[in-house]
């Protein structure tokens, strides 16, 4: 299992859901990026997910990093894919990670 951390997003102007996410592996040993970050749509991410892997958010507080809420999958009407955060707190959503 491999986990990914999500820093920015790219989100519809219409509806408000994430298209893109600016994404990595994570070295869980010494929290570092295992890669550098790249932008994907969100359908990288499903198919990471449903394969096994974890996926969470990262925020920026000051110069720190701090872990967010982990992402998973929420089906809309229609059988669309898309994301959503667990536990989501206030100021830890999607629309409060930088755009990109």
């Amino acid at each position: 299992m491999s986990v990914f951390a999500i820093n920015g997003v790219r989100l519809n102007d219409d509806t408000g859901r994430v298209t893109h996410v600016r994404w990595a592996r994570v070295d869980t040993d010494t929290n570092t990026w295992a890669a550098e970050p790249a932008v994907d749509p969100v359908i990288d991410v499903v198919e990471v997910i449903m394969g096994g892997d974890h996926v969470f958010t990262v925020f920026r507080d000051g110069a720190n990093t701090i872990p967010g809420p982990r992402v998973r999958i929420d089906i809309l009407p229609g059988g669309v894919e898309t994301l959503a955060l667990e536990n989501a707190g206030k100021h830890q959503t999607f629309q409060n990670l930088p755009r990109i």
